[in-house]
């Protein structure tokens, strides 16, 4: 069970499943896969699934922050995944009713500052008990009155520099979860999790 505060996060009981998405193009997941290692922190007794495209999937495999990972193609896709035929998305919406949910977490960790078709397509196939983002509520569909307002920030660059837009918004969120770790500074380095 959980229950979330204002300004908190807050476990108990049993283990629980973090989702943690990471969509778009691979410098995009790279960017915000800064968020993995405070999370671990914060949630060291809790299983945190990683949630990717297969591209991504391959780089972060050897992460020690992530417990496994899980294709988000074959989960938006469900049995037309392993079909390389046109218009499979389509089928895939179509047949949704039939096949989803196909996968179960407690919390959906979106750290993104727009929403993509990805996004959207995971709220209705993942099973979860909470969806928290940067991003609006209404716009991935989730009930506004499940997010705190101060995870409620519509996309917009504020300036060119990264650490300063979108560090600061990650920031925001995993301190809203009670992490720690100030991302400002994290470097950014898969190739440092293979085993050597």
């Amino acid at each position: 069970m959980s229950a979330t505060l204002r300004g908190s996060v807050v476990m108990t009981g049993e283990q629980r499943t973090i989702g943690v998405v990471l969509g778009g193009h691979l410098g995009d997941s790279v960017v915000y896969s800064a968020v993995l290692e405070p999370l671990r922190e914060r949630f060291a007794d809790e299983e945190i699934v990683l949630i990717a495209r297969p591209t991504t999937l391959e780089l972060f495999a050897a992460s020690p922050y992530i417990d496994r990972a899980v294709s988000a193609d074959e989960l938006v896709l469900g049995p037309w995944f392993r079909l390389p035929i046109p218009g499979r998305e389509t089928f895939a919406r179509m047949t949704r009713r039939l096949w989803a949910p196909v996968f179960e977490v407690d919390t959906l960790l979106f750290p993104f500052l727009s929403v993509t078709r990805l996004h959207t397509g995971l709220l209705q196939v993942v099973k979860h008990r909470e969806a928290i983002g940067c991003v609006g509520g209404a716009y991935l569909g989730v009930s506004p009155e499940a997010w705190d307002h101060r995870l409620t920030r519509p996309y917009r660059v504020a300036t060119d520099h990264i650490r300063e837009h979108i560090f600061d918004h990650l920031a925001g969120l995993l301190d809203w979860m009670g992490c720690s770790v100030d991302i400002r500074g994290a470097a950014l380095n898969p190739a440092d999790w293979v085993p050597t």
